[in-house]
């Protein structure tokens, strides 16, 4: 039996060596395969790598074309917008100019008006001043040729023989002598013949149609 056993140990043993011998030689192929394989992975990889990398040099690879296509569109409708938003700006700053235009014309009209208001109620008082000063000049005047009148009277009257002077009326009492000053009958006279003339426009007016 010990015999038997150590008989077959070494037919094991032989056959194990028999099956050693082609398995390492299957694994030094299947190392050269896998090598040859991942070499030529690796070479068609960086082929591809390369084409894609000229086509992308080119502008033709999916990969930049896409993108590209999209900010190209982005960019489109960037200037769209930015287009319709200068349009809006302009609109504003048109706008906003032409109220302060208007303004401006608004503000200078309202000015002149005003400054021909008041010209023309300066030249008007003055008129009126001049009018009142000459009618005062028109009252003097009117007063002295009286006053000369009725001196000349006084003195034809004292050329007058007693016989042909008539006599004045007898006044009955009682009565006041008023001893009034020249001066205070000339403001007097002024003061009248001014309440007459701005009388007569107002009459004139309630009068007219």
């Amino acid at each position: 039996m010990k015999k038997y056993m150590e008989m077959d140990e070494n037919d094991n043993t032989m056959v194990q060596n028999l099956w050693d011998t082609p398995k390492v030689a299957l694994r030094e192929k299947m190392i050269t395969v896998k090598a040859y394989l991942k070499n030529g992975v690796f070479r068609e990889r960086m082929s591809q790598l390369r084409v894609r990398l000229e086509e992308v040099g080119a502008e033709r690879a999916p990969e930049y074309t896409e993108p590209l296509g999209e900010l190209q569109q982005s960019l489109k409708i960037c200037i769209q917008v930015t287009g319709i938003y200068k349009g809006f700006c302009l609109d504003v700053i048109r706008n906003k100019y032409e109220c302060e235009l208007q303004g401006a014309k608004q503000h200078l009209e309202s000015k002149k008006l005003l400054f021909h208001h008041a010209l023309q109620g300066e030249l008007q008082e003055q008129i009126q001043r001049l009018e009142e000063d000459r009618q005062s000049l028109d009252i003097s005047s009117e007063w002295w040729d009286d006053k000369l009148h009725v001196r000349s009277s006084a003195k034809t009257w004292d050329s007058l023989p007693p016989s042909k002077r008539k006599k004045a009326p007898l006044i009955s009492g009682p009565y006041i002598v008023y001893m009034l000053q020249e001066i205070d009958i000339l403001e007097d006279w002024t003061a009248i013949k001014k309440a007459t003339a701005s009388v007569s426009p107002q009459k004139r007016k309630a009068d007219g149609p």
